[in-house]
């Protein structure tokens, strides 16, 4: 059977694929020690599974200033609560509940779900591709939860599949993951397997020509709405000038982070192919990203 989004590629069968993910499941004790270490709550990974104080105050204040700006937009009455001090509101921050265990698997997932499940491609010499004809997500997360089962039963004491898959939710994640450790532990396994893997992704010219433009028309009508307003002295006095500023920065980071990210992938490396060329010594098939 072709793939779905590549017809040079064929998929595999279901029992070859879950026997794939069972064999990168056989060496992850390997992989906690290698790449976790044996203190998770002062690894790199912690701030970015597990919230932290100074984000959320930071969450907080930018959520207070835009909720005030959309009421004024709307014409809304809007009281701006007096803003609580760092130090009082970490009193009331509740601190989150480490899951090492858990933590330290759903980043070794993670890793196998991007390389694998993300739009690049998994393969063997005679085109074979570790895929679901669609691309869905159902056969790799069955045998994922299938391998923990089978080798990790005591993991799933209470704990049920959304447990381990929380990354995909990304708006959860704290601070931008640095997951090449993880991808490069994975390619050295993939590679053992005598398994090869092309990069993909959509063409920066067509994904930038339609973000630019739609960039574009949001950010006019963003200042449209500011412009409407000729009480900004007030607005200055019932918020704090810090608030205001960072309000205004968020909207304009908002307007240009495509372009940005587009701009910054031009200019660097993805850590996924940085991985790769650690340990391939090579670059993946189609990077740069064929236009």
């Amino acid at each position: 059977m072709k793939y779905y989004f590549d017809c040079r590629f064929s998929v595999v069968t279901k029992g070859r694929f879950v026997k794939f993910i069972k064999y990168l499941f056989e060496h992850y004790d390997q992989f906690c020690k290698e790449v976790i270490g044996d203190d998770f709550e002062n690894s790199v990974y912690r701030r970015s599974l597990y919230p932290t104080a100074e984000y959320e105050y930071y969450v907080f204040r930018r959520h207070r200033a835009f909720d005030y700006q959309q009421a004024r937009r709307r014409g809304s009455a809007y009281v701006v609560k007096p803003l609580p001090s760092f130090s009082a509101f970490e009193l009331s921050f509740k601190k989150p509940v480490i899951d090492a265990e858990l933590s330290s698997m759903r980043l070794f997932i993670m890793g196998m779900d991007n390389i694998l499940m993300s739009s690049s491609i998994v393969h063997d010499h005679k085109g074979m591709c570790f895929k679901e004809h669609g691309n869905n997500r159902e056969l790799f997360d069955d045998a994922v939860m299938e391998a923990i089962s089978e080798r990790y039963p005591l993991l799933l004491r209470c704990r049920k599949l959304d447990d381990f898959l929380d990354f995909r939710t990304y708006n959860k994640l704290r601070e931008p993951v640095e997951l090449r450790p993880v991808y490069v532990f994975i390619f050295r396994l993939i590679r053992e397997m005598k398994l090869d893997f092309k990069y993909g992704e959509i063409s920066r010219k067509v994904f930038g020509n339609i973000m630019s433009e739609l960039n574009r028309i949001w950010l006019e009508h963003q200042v449209k709405e500011i412009l409407k307003s000729n009480s900004e002295e007030k607005f200055a006095e019932e918020m704090d000038e810090e608030d205001y500023e960072i309000l205004l920065n968020e909207q304009e980071r908002t307007a240009k982070r495509m372009d940005e990210k587009r701009m910054l992938d031009s200019m660097k490396i993805p850590q996924v192919v940085e991985a790769y060329v650690s340990v391939y010594e090579k670059l993946p098939a189609n990077f740069p990203v064929e236009e």
